[in-house]
């Protein structure tokens, strides 16, 4: 039996746990090389779980995605492991700070990582695409291998938040991933899901908020998200929310 990814090898940001390791263990069950990418986080554990699995590869890079010359590093430190055919940005950084108490280094952390960071990440991987597919009149007509870009948004991103500078590169990460399924096209899909209330932000203390279903999004909705994106070949330039309709509160 074919699997949805297999032949594919997909370098994942800050994969080693929580909503990345999940990730990455759902794309390696559906037959897809894993490069995993991690800085501080132990990977030692999804990496087990991960080589665990039956025909398929993973490996870790390491390193800070503080800049965009770090993203550069990470990705050609992947390519020199095995050519990259997908991109799932998910690592990020998170900040419940004010605009009245941000101060300018936590402002410039927040964006590096979240969005410029991701957008260096896509630029490589785009000019990267080059070598697997012939950028010429004829190709643009014929059936094209499935390379694909996912990113990782957030649904606050659609009201005003408690986080206004997170929630800013959020945002502005979304708007270059609608910039991107444009011009990427045909030779990448580019796509992001914004998840709701999945899991607690890392010593951070918030409130679920208010749901329009009965029940919070779960880790396994989350990643049936991220492999239909990453295998329907005909959608591109979508933001899915995962979010239990929470986006449509106002």
């Amino acid at each position: 039996m074919t699997l949805p990814l297999q032949n594919q090898t997909l370098l994942i940001t800050g994969a080693a746990r929580r909503v990345g390791a999940a990730l990455a263990l759902a794309c390696g069950r559906a037959g897809a090389n894993i490069i995993l990418h991690c800085h501080r986080s132990d990977p030692s554990e999804t990496l087990a779980q991960l080589r665990a699995l039956p025909d398929i590869r993973a490996e870790v890079v390491n390193g800070p995605l503080d800049s965009a010359d770090d993203a550069l590093k990470i990705f050609h430190a992947a390519q020199r492991i095995l050519p990259v055919t997908g991109l799932i940005n998910n690592a990020a950084r998170f900040s419940t700070s004010s605009l009245a108490d941000t101060t300018p280094e936590e402002t410039l952390a927040l964006w590096q990582t979240n969005t410029l960071a991701p957008l260096a990440l896509m630029q490589a991987f785009y000019k990267s695409s080059g070598s697997i597919l012939l950028p010429s009149v004829e190709q643009k007509y014929k059936i094209l291998p499935p390379l694909s870009i996912l990113n990782l948004l957030d649904t606050r991103i659609t009201r005003l938040a408690q986080t206004p500078i997170y929630t800013a590169t959020k945002s502005a990460l979304a708007q270059l991933t609608l910039a991107a399924a444009v011009e990427f096209a045909p030779r990448i899909r580019v796509n992001a899901i914004a998840p709701g209330p999945v899991l607690v932000p890392t010593h951070a203390r918030e409130k679920a908020g208010s749901l329009l279903l009965a029940q919070r999004p779960t880790l396994d909705d989350l990643c049936a998200a991220a492999l239909y994106l990453l295998t329907a070949p005909s959608v591109t330039g979508q933001i899915l929310y995962v979010d239990g309709g929470q986006h449509l509160i106002k």
